[in-house]
């Protein structure tokens, strides 16, 4: 017959195991308070968790903290994510407005559950409570996270997928597709692929992937056929993120222009590619020459975003468009 005294015993120290690895400061009479047992009997089961770290866990340890009165888990360097990381974390998940308020709330929870202990978890959806409740849900429809995690798969085996997509204007669209990647981006996940047809092909040497929002992607399926990944290899996903903006393809540029606000962090916080120079105009006030590499014309959109603060000084084509709507900006104004 077991002995159930030790397995009980097993259980408990492996429940204050969890207490512990949790997060947060634990004291020991709380600890015997919750499992029927003297503070000696708790001291005896830490020294055994211990024990258990030294021999298979090297670098981590339970340690008595006097100043707070309890024991915490100590983990030497940076392995895991600190209450002020994970709070970073959910923050930057609400800010993206990616999903909607019931997703967001059930993914919130369920990551911090997975992290860290009740008390930590309570701790931080107190700091984030009152952005949740007033969260709207975005315009866009979601993107499927089983479809992206599908397609990433997809990208790895490289199999060819056909998809059935519903463009901007409402048209529907059958593709033969070479998945390359997926991006996020301004409330948006997005398909990067390779047409499988003989333009297609050619629009990639020339100018790039074609980009595809998944929240538009209407089916997806595996065709059975593969394609060489060889040829594809020389795409990269996070240098090709630093080229274009608010997704929007094309060929690539150099860009240069005139920042005249305070600070040339804004320019290079947006545009990773993007390099500063201090210089004075003609008029002796001071600004800021940023040069940048960039793909097709999707920088417009952030250039006309800061009015004045900006002068578009090349390429020639998109100095000319960036004067054009600069223009027809100034007529809305006069028809008042």
């Amino acid at each position: 017959m077991p002995d159930l005294r030790k397995s009980f015993r097993l259980l408990r120290i492996y429940d204050i195991f969890q207490h512990l690895e949790n997060g947060g400061t634990v004291r020991r009479e709380d600890l015997a308070g919750e499992f029927d047992m003297s503070e000696r009997s708790v001291q005896r089961d830490v020294q055994m968790v211990n024990e258990f770290l030294r021999q298979r866990m090297e670098g981590e340890e339970i340690r008595f903290n006097r100043a707070r009165g309890g024991y915490e888990f100590h983990r030497e360097g940076k392995k895991y994510l600190s209450n002020g990381e994970l709070l970073s974390i959910c923050k930057i998940l609400i800010e993206s407005r990616a999903f909607t308020k019931t997703e967001l709330d059930s993914l919130l929870q369920r990551f911090l559950k997975s992290m860290v202990s009740q008390p930590v978890e309570k701790e931080i959806i107190q700091c984030i409570n009152n952005e949740i409740f007033h969260y709207k849900n975005p315009a866009h429809g979601k993107a499927d996270p089983d479809l992206l995690w599908k397609t990433e798969e997809a990208i790895h085996q490289h199999k060819v997928l056909a998809m059935t997509y519903e463009k901007q204007d409402g048209e529907t669209v059958d593709r033969r597709i070479w998945p390359v990647g997926v991006l996020f981006s301004v409330y948006h996940f997005y398909l990067i692929a390779i047409i499988d047809t003989e333009k297609g092909h050619e629009d990639f040497e020339r100018h790039g992937p074609a980009i595809y929002r998944f929240d538009r992607i209407l089916e997806i399926a595996d065709t059975g056929d593969s394609f060489d990944g060889n040829l594809t290899s020389r795409f990269k996903e996070g240098e090709y993120r630093n080229g274009i903006h608010y997704m929007y393809g094309g060929d690539l540029q150099q860009v240069v222009f005139r920042f005249y606000g305070p600070s040339p962090e804004a320019a290079l916080d947006q545009i990773p590619t993007a390099k500063s120079k201090h210089m004075t105009d003609e008029e002796g006030k001071d600004f800021y020459e940023i040069t940048a590499l960039v793909r097709g014309n999707g920088i417009l959109f952030w250039l006309e975003s800061q009015g004045p603060r900006v002068e578009v000084l090349k390429p020639e084509s998109l100095r000319e468009r960036w004067i054009e709507d600069a223009r027809k900006v100034a007529a809305f104004g006069d028809k008042k």
